[in-house]
């Protein structure tokens, strides 16, 4: 409790004088109010001036605080940070918010409250709660605090108050708003709880309270439910209304679809019939076998994993259902294999092939399709009409060609590519060619988009062995647990709401080109004709998932390869062994784990396939839902579904490449081919190739100028019919990159081209969020640099090579690459082998460090606990230092493995039970004083941003003269000595501060008058300058602090021998054996009387009979090697 000692002169007065009429007169609050504002609002002492202004925002940041959850996080976050006067400051400003009355309504009140609900995350919950609005939601929330506030003050109960607002529901029918009053109460109430908890915790915080008030906490949580519940339920009845519409159109669906699947079952009984009963005797017999044929093929298919036929929920349902009934032939439900025969039947005859023991119906419609019609084959269209004819699609014909390549693999075997690549080279005779020329003919039949299969699929369904193992299962576990954190769905959710905006622009430019170029009529919609389609879609899902159901259940294949459980996870399609069975079960978990990005990735491609097919069909003259009433989804055409299944994925960065296609996408197909089967080896430096080589085709398509050049003999094929949409795209280029530029300009000079500033001055990396947007950031920054620059300066925009190869890499490569090990492979490597250090030495640190970064990708998932438990422990909240000069394997597998683990300390039960010690050790940056700490961890999982403190002044400069942190501080080899040299220059009470150096030396005239191009060379000389000393300063403290603790070789020691070159180490080393032999008597287990590394503190004696240790000796040899 806030004792009244600590109270200022306005928190006495009473509550009809707590009005802006007095409080702008007492300079006591005007005082608190305004240091406050600036400490935690980044306001400027220039806006505060008027007395006001100061109540105005003072009352705006409160409000906001009762109504965002954010605004209470932040609250939380600086009153745990704040000096103890500026808490003080605080809770007094707190128990003044919390007493008093204020001036009544006020259209600026209204105005308060609506800017915090419109920019607090649970405003938009709705978009990922199945549709429920939010925004009614968080307007009845706030209705019912004051509601409930008025209420209970006048003495009204509680349950009286719940009575009065639920009476306004009852007006509505239950079974309409039900639902999203539940979802709407739930999602409300848990903001509102979490809300309250951190408004509690910044009272105690800050001294105001002694304690939670829990009561105050279940009326706040109480509101907020009974608000959510209330605008969630009459919001709900307007959805209700969509949703009722898209059960209507999914009932006629499949209303329509049965009507043309039973006369389709009707013919086939009919074609069946004809070939039992035909009065050849001859074709009657073949007939019979061959149909006996397809019976023992398709049998084939009942020993096989689900999941490796990839049947669909609804076939699979559909055989359930039949196995019940006594209704299965050959493991199908019987209509449809009697589907399946009769339209195997009738490709054999227009293909001419006899279906027998070697002639399989995937080879003879592979021979049949090559001929040609002319040449008495067949082309795709006969094909797509028989199918067609008994209401096939690809998807459901593509059984016979599984149970064939199956039955192939389990009676003649399978070798794969390497068998027959050997053949070729002759060192091995290829066997089980059969098999090998069935699985090329599905490869042949999937390029020409008559099968729905494969290669890979086919090899593994004919090896009837899972590719998975073990480790590939293992890796696989690790991918899905590197994306499981709430951060990373939320960025997931911010670059599709970019995407969404670039679609629907270049679908407009589209529109006008088209339309210019007399390529198309006006629709009704006008130049506007499908723009917003994906945004109707994701705001209205239900008509939407009608679509994704309906596909679902006429092409399970291909909607299992698009809505898959997890991008770049999905579970082996074939199953083997223990082995298979555990890859399986780790790719299960890894999937269950990243349960939200695989929401929010299907709810996008879900999106954007209902818009694609809706204006691809328009842009035909035909309408994606009358064709579904119609029951004839199944004969979309297959390049239009094609092309929106494409879409899709492109949408979301999942697109395949082909190795048949250009040279880009060879690339990209070989390395998402070695990532999957090569565990660990592709993946420890880039998790995700799929997602990075999409980012490159998305940068070089929107590209301006580069993006119209075709890439491949494909695209060279396709270019005139691809024109117009690579000039829309163009334009989408030209936009982005205008845009990117704008922001740019907003940040100004003292940020990095990845960074932004919130409304309180913190930094904010961008690049996680940025995405395949990142290039264009990163362009714009160089613009601005250019085009921003004094006309007098020059060089402003020239940064380091190193600075622009590593700008370049984080901007192409992404966070994706940043989660490998390829930070450490590009660059603590190097750094490494420049050491001097033995090559065991460096051998052994990088493959602890190899290990450390891959056992910290399983750990990650952990970090969400990490950031919400830091969130009330400042302690913890500090960075981890995960270079700490360990030498031992398992400790520096240890630091590096569990950085993302969190940091529990001894101070609580969690951490007493691990017997922590202490914290762990907080890392140092030379250009900020004391240790570094996350900026509002919590904020970070609920907006996926990763913030970082206000910019000093030295870090400000080294924005704006394009300096990276490299450029200015070389790391020193040893990491003991690299963090004590750090700690040396951000001691907030040191003589070496580099920071309060540095402002004072930039606060000269001599400096401060320079244009940007001068000040460069100078701000660099003054850095390293200082630098150096702390590096003296560093090392001369080490070897104090070690010899008093009997070290008779140091740290400093070690780390000056490293640095000797190799040709002088090998002189001294050979000099050493020669004149320093072990002796008898001599401990041969710890010494060698070789290596100067292993005998560093071995005493010898020297001519002159002084004793030294050997790495002196060495050192002082190195100096003098031609006197040795």
């Amino acid at each position: 409790m806030l004792e009244d000692t600590k109270k200022s002169s306005y928190n006495f007065l009473d509550k009809e004088d707590q009005t802006s009429e007095f409080l702008t007169q007492n300079e006591d609050f005007l005082n608190d109010a305004r240091g406050f504002l600036m400490k935690r609002g980044g306001y400027s002492a220039e806006r505060l001036q008027d007395k006001q202004e100061v109540y105005e925002q003072f009352m705006e940041h409160f409000r906001y605080q009762n109504v965002n959850e954010v605004t209470a996080v932040r609250d939380l976050e600086y009153a745990s940070n704040a000096k103890a006067e500026d808490k003080e400051e605080f809770a007094r400003l707190i128990d003044l918010y919390d007493t008093m009355e204020g001036d009544g309504f006020s259209l600026s009140q209204a105005k308060d409250y609506a800017g915090g609900i419109l920019s607090a995350p649970s405003t938009y919950l709705g978009l990922i709660t199945g549709g429920v609005g939010k925004l009614a939601s968080t307007g009845g929330v706030q209705v019912s605090k004051l509601a409930l506030k008025k209420l209970l003050a006048s003495g009204l109960s509680k349950e009286a108050a719940k009575a009065t607002l639920k009476s306004q529901a009852k007006k509505q029918t239950i079974k309409e708003i039900g639902k999203s009053a539940a979802i709407g109460a739930t999602v409300e109430g848990t903001v509102g709880f979490g809300q309250a908890l951190a408004q509690e915790e910044t009272r105690v915080e800050t001294g105001q309270s002694d304690e939670y008030d829990m009561g105050r906490v279940a009326l706040t949580t109480g509101a907020s439910a009974l608000g959510g519940g209330i605008g969630g339920g009459i919001i709900g009845k307007t959805q209700a209304k969509e949703a009722a519409k898209a059960a209507k159109l999914k009932r006629i669906t499949e209303s329509s679809t049965k009507a043309i699947s039973d006369e389709a079952i009707k013919e086939a009984k009919r074609t069946l019939k004809v070939a039992r009963t035909t009065k050849s005797t001859k074709q009657r017999r073949e007939n019979i076998v061959s149909l006996g044929r397809v019976k023992e093929r398709l049998s084939n298919l009942t020993a096989l994993d689900p999941k490796k036929v990839r049947l669909g929920q609804e076939l699979t349902d559909k055989i359930a259902e039949a196995k019940k009934l006594n209704n299965l032939t050959a493991g199908l439900p019987t209509e449809l294999f009697e589907q399946i025969s009769a339209a195997t039947l009738d490709l054999a005859k227009a293909g001419k092939f006899k279906l027998g023991k070697k002639e399989r119906i995937t080879s003879g419609i592979q021979k049949a399709l090559s001929k040609g019609k002319a040449d008495g084959g067949i082309d795709l269209q006969d094909i797509q009409d028989i199918l067609s004819k008994y209401n096939l699609t690809k998807d459901m014909f593509s059984l016979i060609y599984k149970a064939e390549i199956s039955d192939a693999g389990r009676t003649l075997g399978f070798q794969g590519n390497l068998s027959q690549q050997m053949s070729k080279l002759g060192l091995k005779k290829a066997t089980s060619t059969v098999t090998e020329n069935l699985v090329d003919d599905i490869g042949k039949l999937d390029y020409a988009g008559v099968v729905k299969i494969s290669r890979e699929e086919a090899e593994e369904l004919a090896s009837g062995e899972a590719k998975d193992g073990f480790f590939r299962g293992l890796d696989r576990l690790r991918l899905g647990l590197m994306t499981s954190q709430i951060a990373t769905t939320m960025r997931n959710f911010e670059n599709a709401g970019f995407r969404t905006f670039i679609d629907a622009g270049t679908r407009q430019a589209e529109n006008i080109i088209r339309v210019g170029l007399g390529k198309r009529e006006l629709s009704k919609e006008g130049l506007f004709g499908g723009v917003l389609d994906v945004y109707k879609a994701l705001l209205n899902p239900y008509e939407a998932k009608v679509v994704r159901d309906t596909f679902q259940a006429t092409m399970p294949n291909q909607a299992t390869n698009l809505f898959r459980k997890a991008a770049d996870l999905e579970a082996s399609m074939a199953g083997g062994g223990v082995g298979g069975m555990a890859a399986n079960g780790m790719a299960a978990i890894g999937n269950a784990a990243n349960v939200l990005n695989t929401f929010s990735d299907n709810v996008f491609k879900q999106a954007m396939l209902t818009a694609s097919l809706k204006r691809r069909l328009s842009d035909n003259g035909q309408d994606l839902f009358d064709i579904m009433r119609s029951g004839k989804f199944s004969a979309i055409d297959d390049k239009i579904l094609k092309d929106s299944i494409e879409d899709s994925l492109n949408f979301v960065y999942q697109t395949s490449f082909s190795s048949k296609g250009g040279f880009f996408e060879k690339i990209a197909a070989g390395t998402i081919k070695a990532h999957r089967d090569m565990p660990f080896v592709v993946s420890s430096f880039m998790p995700f190739p799929r997602y990075i080589a999409n980012q490159f085709k998305f940068v070089y398509e929107h590209a301006p100028i580069l993006g119209m050049l075709p890439v491949s003999k494909k695209a060279v094929k396709g270019y005139k019919d691809d024109l117009i949409n690579r000039s829309a795209k163009q334009v989408m280029g030209l936009t982005m990159m205008g845009m990117a530029y704008g922001w740019r300009q907003q940040q100004g000079h003292g940020t990095y081209w990845n960074e932004f500033k919130d409304n309180t001055g913190k930094v904010v990396d961008g690049r996680a969020t940025y995405g395949p947007f990142a290039p264009y950031m990163l362009a714009a920054d160089i613009l601005f640099r250019h085009f921003e620059a004094d006309p007098n300066e020059v060089g402003t925009l020239t940064a380091s090579v190193e600075k622009y190869r590593q700008d370049t890499l984080q901007a192409m490569l992404g966070s994706t690459f940043r989660t490998g090990y390829g930070v450490y492979a590009l660059d603590k490597l190097m750094i490494d082998l420049g050491s001097g250090a033995s090559g065991g030495e460096i051998t052994k640190k990088l493959g602890a460090e190899f290990v450390g970064n891959i056992v910290n990708t399983y750990t990650i998932p952990a970090a969400v606990i990490k950031d919400f438990y830091s969130q009330f422990d400042a302690e913890s909240r500090k960075i981890p230092e995960t270079r700490t000069g360990d030498v031992d394997f398992w400790d520096i597998v240890r630091t590096r493995g569990f950085r993302a683990a969190p940091d529990f300390g001894p101070d609580n039960i969690i951490g007493e039970y691990f017997g922590a010690e202490e914290y762990d050790v907080a890392s140092r940056s030379p250009f900020r004083e004391g240790d570094l700490k996350s900026i509002n961890p919590l904020e970070k999982q609920l907006f996926g941003f990763n913030k970082g403190p206000k910019k000093n002044v030295v870090e400000k400069e080294m924005a704006e003269l394009n300096f990276a942190y490299y450029d200015l501080y070389k790391k020193h080899p040893n990491e003991l000595i690299d963090r004590l040299i750090r700690e040396e220059l951000s001691d907030e009470d040191g003589e070496l501060n580099l920071v309060k150096y540095m402002t004072i030396a930039m606060n000269n005239p001599k400096y401060k008058n320079l244009n940007r191009s001068e000040r460069k060379p100078k701000f660099e000389k003054m850095i390293k300058a200082k630098i150096a000393e702390a590096r003296i300063a560093a090392k001369t403290k080490l070897e104090t602090d070690e010899a008093r603790l009997g070290f008779v070789v140091t740290t400093v020691d070690i780390a000056k021998w490293n640095e000797v070159s190799s040709d002088k180490k090998n002189s001294v080393a050979s000099a050493y054996r020669r004149l320093f032999p072990l002796k008898p008597g001599e401990d041969k287990d710890m010494y060698d009387g070789k290596n100067i590394r292993v005998d560093a503190d071995r005493m010898i004696t020297l001519p002159d009979g002084k004793e030294v240790p050997v790495m002196l000796w060495a050192l002082d040899a190195s100096t003098k090697v031609d006197d040795i």
